[in-house]
């Protein structure tokens, strides 16, 4: 086993030193049940995802406005600052450290799943993958928008030397403040004197600044004597200070084993040497074979946790006729956060292909499942890399964006296509997406994609890449997730107000993550406007429609699932 415990967030250096090997690798009969490596690698990290230089010259950069101290600190109460719920493709890693001393951490509830001298609530995608898909920040309470960076790099995975976050700053009524701080370049949906109100997306979850990993870091304060003083929004034992949340999430800092990524990896894909991994290349997601190779020498199986300490696991290799090849079991140390893997030689004799699958148990309870098909050669999807998504700016000038996939050495011919693309994105040579200075995005947020398929056209081999464009001379409200959570079913609810002119309000529900298209048409049944056309995950939603430029009369509009369609009548009088 090989314990990659990223527990800090946001670190200054993931250090590495191989401390026990159990036993060593044995090749195995059919029916043997391997022994493989059992390997201990640990973090000892430390430091802050907010540096004191990068306070300082935030701090200094306020300058240029008017801070009005007072005692009149009530503090809004906040929603939920990002797309997904806690579990949901997301970790809370690191609460707020209440207590001053150097060397304790006390959270909330007075246990140390923080690092000390943290002063925000760092809330962790699952790799950067995640990220490049694109994870959407919200405003948590209304204000104005204070300070805004977006330019700089997003994809640190250490700690400083590289150039600071990228993050926004709002301002609330009572002059307090809240930041996000991380998040993704050129990503940012406001600028500085915007209004927002509460669940507005401001940006997406990056890996800006000081930030080992993609996250949101979150921290409400205010200025006392032009000191800024952080606010632990979390309300518990140690921290009594009421909840500044609308609806405070369960604690998670003594929760048991939470087993959230799952699978297989080969020597290739895993930079080829099993036994000495790089840690971004977890960060990153191992690529996942869609045939595991009969011939493959080795087979790993890396697990992504959070666990409280002492909690036991029991991991399990199976052959499709539910027959038990490989496992091993344990117990794990305190992970806030960490990537875990294990391997044993493979090559069995005779071959068994078909379905396998590996899976995770806590008392005889499985936790996750992950299926793969042995085959006799191993092969692999096409994967963008080094990156998968991007956000790029409004600009006068034309943008191109080469598109670079890996293969793992297969020779066949990779061939791209356009998803939902707006009228002015193209993609030429095959492989290079040309973003042109006609902007006719409705909102300051659309999305697209590119597919990468190897093969055929019938290729289950592809990959997919997730734009972002960002035109900050629009509307900035746009769509906003007005209830976050499950609710009941879908709905598309009757515009608000109709008859309108020129602005009403379209609210919708959506019960499942997915694909969400939203489109206002006339009488004929053309077009008039894309109102959503990207990804979204589960909760309660409202957009603006501006019908300036129509003429009056009858428009309707549709929304479109997966799972679900749905059709309504609206009137523009004028």
């Amino acid at each position: 086993m090989k314990i990659i415990s990223i527990n800090k967030l946001c670190i200054f250096a993931v250090i590495y030193s191989l401390l026990t090997i159990f036993s060593p690798p044995e090749y195995c009969q059919a029916e043997n049940t391997p022994s493989g490596f059992n390997i201990y690698i640990p973090d000892h990290s430390n430091g802050n995802c907010i540096t004191h230089s990068e306070y300082n010259n935030r701090l200094l950069s306020l300058n240029r406005f008017t801070v009005n101290n007072n005692n009149n600190y009530l503090f809004p109460l906040f929603i939920w600052p990002i797309q997904n719920a806690i579990d949901n493709r997301l970790v809370l890693v690191n609460y707020v450290d209440d207590d001053p001393a150097v060397g304790i951490i006390k959270d909330y509830n007075g246990l140390p799943h923080s690092y000390d001298g943290h002063n925000g609530t760092d809330i962790t995608l699952l790799n950067f993958r995640d990220m490049d898909e694109g994870m959407k920040i919200y405003a948590a309470a209304p204000g104005i928008v204070w300070d805004v960076v977006y330019s700089n790099y997003d994809r640190n995975m250490g700690g400083p030397g590289l150039p600071p976050a990228n993050y926004v700053f709002i301002k609330h009524a009572d002059n307090t403040f809240a930041y996000y701080f991380h998040v993704r370049k050129n990503s940012t949906t406001v600028s500085i004197g915007d209004n927002v109100t509460a669940g507005q997306v401001i940006a997406l979850a990056g890996s800006s600044g000081n930030s080992s990993d993609a996250h949101l870091h979150f921290e409400p304060g205010q200025f006392v004597s032009n000191q800024w003083q952080k606010r632990d929004p979390w309300h518990g034992t140690f921290n009594t200070a009421v909840t500044l949340w609308q609806n405070q999430a369960p604690y998670v800092g003594d929760d048991g084993l939470k087993v959230y990524d799952l699978g297989v990896f080969t020597q290739l894909s895993c930079g080829g040497n099993i036994n000495s991994i790089p840690s971004a290349l977890f960060k990153e997601r191992l690529t996942q074979p869609v045939n595991f190779g009969y011939y493959e020498p080795q087979i790993g199986v890396f697990m992504q946790i959070q666990s409280k300490a002492g909690e036991p696991y029991t991991l399990e290799v199976r052959k499709p006729d539910n027959t038990l090849w490989a496992s091993t079991n344990g117990t794990f140390n305190k992970t806030q956060y960490g990537w875990y893997y294990w391997y044993w030689n493979f090559n069995i004799n005779p071959p068994v292909y078909g379905t396998w699958y590996v899976r995770v148990l806590k008392n005889n309870v499985e936790l996750k499942r992950t299926n793969f098909q042995v085959a006799l050669l191993s092969r692999y999807s096409p994967r963008f890399k080094p990156v998968a998504g991007k956000s790029f700016r409004r600009k006068n000038f034309i943008q191109r964006d080469t598109l670079r996939v890996e293969k793992f050495g297969a020779s066949l011919p990779i061939t791209y296509t356009l998803l939902n693309p707006p009228s002015n994105v193209t993609l030429v040579n095959d492989s290079i997406v040309t973003i042109g200075t006609n902007w006719n995005q409705p909102n300051v947020s659309n999305y697209f994609r590119v597919e990468a398929r190897m093969g055929n056209i019938s290729s289950d081999m592809r990959d997919t890449f997730y734009y972002h464009m960002v035109d900050t001379t629009l509307n900035p409200t746009g769509l906003q997730n007005i209830q976050s959570g499950i609710p009941a079913n879908y709905q598309l609810s009757q515009n608000y107000p109709n008859p309108f002119n020129p602005v009403t309000n379209i609210k919708f529900a959506i019960l499942r993550t997915g694909f969400v298209k939203l489109e206002i048409f006339d009488a004929s049944g053309k077009t008039v406007q894309t109102l959503v056309n990207e990804n979204l995950s589960a909760g309660n939603y409202k957009i603006g429609f501006e019908g300036t430029g129509l003429a009056s009369g009858i428009y309707f509009y549709r929304i479109e699932t997966a799972e679900f369609s749905d059709v309504k009548k609206m009137v523009l009088v004028k």
